[in-house]
C-alpha cells in the first residue's frame, strides 16, 4: 500500500508538473500575440464589458444634457464625462481596456470607444447626467497643453451627424482607475516641462538633460480628485519620453508661425528625442513674402484676445473670475480681424516711422496704416501723404 500511494502520488506530482509545463506555454504564447485592435499583448490586456447606456444620437439630443445654442454656431458639442472608461470592441462580449494617447491608435484607423456618465458642461461631479455606452469611435484625444493650473483637463473628441463632440474627463471607473492614473501623471509631467522650457525660452536659456532631470525630480506628486499619485521621476521620464516629444511637437505646432518659441531646440529635448527614439518635428516655414518686401518683416509684441464660443467664455469667465487676466486683452490695440492679424508692410509712412523700419518710435506705438482695425470705431484712421493728396484730387474733381 505504500509503495501505490508513492507511486500515485509520483504521477500526482508529474501530472501537476505537465500541466504547469502547458500553462507555461500558454502564457509564453500570448506573450508573443497581440490584440489585432487596441494592439496590446494578450497576457496583460484587462478585458471590459461596459453596463449599457444610450447612444451618441441621445446625447446629442437629451436636454438635460445640452445648453441650448445658436442654430448657427458650428463648433464642437462639449460636455462632461465621469466614470469613464476606454476600450475597444470584440464582438458582442465587450472588449480591452485601451489607454488614453496610445501610439497610432488613431492615426491607423482603429476604433476605440467610450462608456460612463455624461454630464452638461456647467455640470458638477454628483449631478445627474445620462449614463451612455459605445461612444464613438474616437477620433482625437488631447489635452490642454501648456496651461499652468490644477486639474489637467484631458479632452477627447469624437464625431456624430457631422458635428464634432468633445467629452472632457473627471473621473474614471473603477476598472479604468490604474489604467488613467499613469496617463495623468503623463499629462501632468509634459505640461509642467512645458511651462518650464517656455519660461527658460522667455529668459534666453537653455535647458540641459541634467536640469530637466532635477525639474522633474522637484515636482511635487500630481493629485488627481484628492488622490496622491505616484511622483514622476527619471525612470517615468525616461519610459514616456516619446509622449513627451509628441506634446512639445504639438504645442509649437498650435502656435502662431511669428511666436519665437524654441523649446523644441532645447539641449533636454533632443537627448530624450535620441533616448526614445524618436524625430522631432521640423521648424515650421514662415510665410512666402510678398513682392516688394526685402527680408522678413519685424512684427510688434503684441497680445491677441483668445478666440472661443461665447458659452465657454461666459463658462470661464463666471467659475475662474478670479484667475483670469480678463482685463489683459483689453489694454491691447490688437484685436481679432484680419487687418490686426495681418503683418507690417514695411512700405507705408508710419512702418517708415518704427524702429524696425529705420525709424526713431517704438514699434508698438504706431499702427501700420495696412493694419488699421476693422472693429474698433474710436482708433483714429491715419492717411499717409500719398492718401491725402488722393483725397484731395478726388475731391476737387467733384466740385
Amino acid at each position: 500500500n505504500t509503495s501505490l500511494n508513492t507511486s500515485t502520488n509520483s504521477q500526482s506530482s508529474l501530472n501537476l508538473s505537465v500541466s504547469s509545463l502547458d500553462l507555461g506555454k500558454d502564457t509564453m504564447a500570448l506573450a508573443g500575440q497581440k490584440c489585432s485592435n487596441c494592439r496590446q499583448r494578450l497576457n496583460v490586456v484587462k478585458h471590459y464589458q461596459p453596463q449599457s447606456g444610450k447612444g451618441e444620437k441621445e446625447v446629442v439630443s437629451n436636454s438635460l444634457v445640452n445648453i441650448i445654442m445658436d442654430e448657427e454656431d458650428q463648433r464642437a458639442l462639449q460636455y462632461k464625462l465621469t466614470d469613464f472608461a476606454v476600450y475597444d470592441k470584440i464582438g458582442d462580449f465587450g472588449g480591452h481596456l485601451v489607454p488614453i494617447f496610445a501610439e497610432s491608435l488613431l492615426s491607423t484607423g482603429k476604433k476605440i470607444y467610450l462608456s460612463g456618465k455624461v454630464l452638461r458642461l456647467d455640470s458638477h461631479e454628483g449631478d445627474e447626467g445620462l449614463q451612455v455606452a459605445d461612444i464613438g469611435p474616437i477620433t482625437e484625444w488631447t489635452n490642454m497643453t501648456g496651461m499652468d493650473g490644477g486639474q489637467e483637463n484631458i479632452i477627447l473628441g469624437t464625431s456624430f451627424g457631422g458635428n464634432d463632440v468633445e467629452y472632457n474627463l473627471l473621473k474614471p471607473c473603477g476598472e479604468y482607475l490604474a489604467m488613467f492614473q499613469t496617463t495623468y501623471r503623463m499629462v501632468y509631467m509634459a505640461n509642467r516641462i512645458i511651462i518650464k522650457l517656455i519660461e527658460c525660452n522667455e529668459n534666453g536659456g537653455f535647458m540641459e538633460y541634467s536640469e530637466l532631470l532635477e525639474f522633474v525630480d522637484s515636482l511635487p506628486p500630481p493629485v488627481l480628485y484628492g488622490q496622491t499619485l505616484a511622483p514622476c521621476d527619471e525612470e517615468f521620464l525616461q519610459l514616456h519620453s516619446d509622449f513627451i516629444v509628441s506634446q512639445i511637437n504639438s504645442f509649437e505646432d498650435a502656435g502662431d508661425v511669428e511666436e519665437d518659441l524654441t523649446i523644441l531646440g532645447m539641449p533636454c529635448i533632443k537627448h530624450i528625442s535620441d533616448m526614445a527614439g524618436v524625430e522631432r518635428a521640423p521648424r515650421r516655414r514662415a510665410p512666402a513674402r510678398r513682392e516688394g518686401m526685402v527680408g522678413t518683416t519685424p512684427q510688434p509684441e503684441s497680445l491677441v484676445q483668445a478666440v472661443t464660443t461665447p458659452l465657454v467664455a461666459e463658462l470661464f469667465e463666471s467659475t475662474f473670475q478670479k484667475q483670469m487676466k480678463l482685463t489683459a486683452a483689453k489694454k491691447t490695440r490688437v484685436c481679432t480681424c484680419k487687418a490686426c492679424q495681418s503683418n507690417n508692410c514695411g512700405r507705408c509712412e508710419r512702418c517708415r516711422e518704427m524702429v524696425s523700419f529705420g525709424g526713431v518710435e517704438q514699434d508698438s506705438t504706431v499702427v501700420c496704416l495696412e493694419r488699421q482695425c476693422l472693429r474698433r470705431n474710436d482708433q483714429e484712421v491715419v492717411l499717409g501723404d500719398e492718401e491725402e493728396e488722393e483725397m484731395k484730387k478726388g475731391k476737387g474733381k467733384k466740385t
